[in-house]
């Protein structure tokens, strides 16, 4: 129950307050409760800062000159754009302080896009990190020396490495509650607004970059799964869905194998395990679907796929791994056949392939596909422009910040 506010008149008797003194009061705690969300904003990004600064100071640069513990290039991976950040964030905090949050965060949100880059690196920084420590004992005693030092109050490397991945959601939280108690009339709630509107968008693409980063990642893991006898996996617009172990029962019949599937949203492959791979991780593909063409009898723990003239007949011991793959397929088919009615696409024409007339119609699967080296998920915009790490990238964005700094501070 809400606490009741009101005037007491003594001898145990209150009046309910009127509406305009109980406007006033929910005014006053809607202030109060605004000025600690600024403050908290700036303390935090105090705190963050330092961290920063703490990777700067002994990781960044001592690493950086240390070319015989760790060489340029695993330096770069690890690190990324960690110091346009740095020098982004210094700016924003400096704003915030001699101006207002929502004037701060209108004028250098576009800036935080440089946040996708680091993001979408994050877990290939972390390979080298540890590749690194098992490679080369030097590199894992310096990181154990330096992690011992009472400046990192007991942080160590990676969780200096992920608060970066974890401010911009912590930012979008912030700025909607500071917008939520800001009243209509205050003169920052404009920009807050603003403000508030584009970090959502730049949580949104950070979160889009990262999920499309992920996905080829996963796509270029299954290729290298395959011999030369799968299509080429990464295709600009394909995504991976599903990957898992079926048996398929034998098209003589009479017998069934496992084969390991792998469900895209235009295709369906499955491969059996090489020969001479014992780990049991590399596969022959043995067919490819077209997922457009392709219809599912549902019968409970199996399962048929049609495809023109090719049938499957697949199972699983499991009922939840059966149930699970049907959704998905049916899921992936309803899709596909949904995006063929609005867009005509050469994958229209693609017929079911397996055995010899898999690797002889192989080009007609790889359309437009390119390769790993240069092609990468992700649309490009002119923020895409400070996402390089070179020295003259960060120079750049020191002189942009400069300027908008001394614009602000001129108002």
């Amino acid at each position: 129950m809400s606490e009741l506010t009101g005037r007491d008149l003594g001898d145990g008797v209150s009046f309910a307050a009127s509406p305009a003194e109980t406007a006033v009061q929910e005014n006053s705690k809607q202030e109060r409760r605004r000025c600690e969300i600024i403050k908290e904003l700036i303390e935090t990004e105090k705190t963050y800062l330092n961290h920063l600064d703490i990777i700067h100071k002994f990781f960044y640069s001592p690493l950086k000159e240390k070319e015989d513990i760790i060489p340029k290039d695993a330096h770069l991976v690890l690190f990324r754009n960690i110091e346009q950040i740095r020098e982004v964030n210094r700016t924003l905090l400096e704003v915030m302080e001699q101006s207002t949050v929502g004037q701060a965060f209108r004028h250098l949100g576009p800036f935080l896009k440089l946040y996708a880059t680091y993001a979408n690196n994050h877990m290939q920084a972390l390979d080298v990190l540890q590749e690194w420590r098992q490679k080369k004992p030097e590199f894992a005693d310096f990181i154990a020396t330096q992690e011992s030092r009472p400046e990192l109050m007991m942080l160590s490397i990676d969780a200096l490495l992920i608060m970066p991945v974890q401010r911009i959601p912590r930012y979008r939280l912030l700025l909607e509650d500071l917008l939520e108690h800001t009243h209509k009339k205050d003169p920052d709630y404009l920009q807050l607004k603003e403000a508030t509107q584009q970090i959502g968008k730049i949580t949104m693409h950070i979160n889009e970059d990262i999920r499309k980063h992920e996905n080829f990642q996963k796509m270029l893991a299954i290729q290298k799964c395959f011999d030369s006898s799968a299509p080429q996996i990464l295709k600009p617009g394909r995504l991976f869905l599903k990957e898992g172990p079926l048996k398929k029962a034998s098209r003589k019949g009479g017998n069934y194998h496992e084969r390991m599937f792998y469900l895209f949203n235009d295709m369906l492959l499955y491969g059996k395990p090489r020969l001479l791979d014992s780990g049991g991780k590399s596969y022959i593909c043995c067919c490819v679907l077209p997922i457009k063409h392709c219809c599912l009898e549902n019968c409970g723990c199996v399962f048929k796929i049609t495809c023109k003239e090719e049938r499957l007949v697949l199972f699983s011991d499991e009922i939840g791994v059966a149930q699970s793959w049907i959704d998905a397929m049916e899921m992936a088919i309803r899709k596909a056949k949904s995006d063929s009615l609005t867009l005509r696409k050469p994958s229209s024409r693609r017929i079911p392939l397996r055995g010899r007339l898999l690797r002889t119609h192989q080009k007609s699967w790889d359309l437009e596909m390119t390769s790993e080296n240069n092609w990468m998920p992700g649309e490009q915009d002119e923020s895409d422009n400070y996402c390089s790490p070179d020295c003259y990238c960060l120079h750049f964005i020191q002189a942009r910040l400069q300027n908008i700094y001394r614009s602000l501070r001129n108002r």
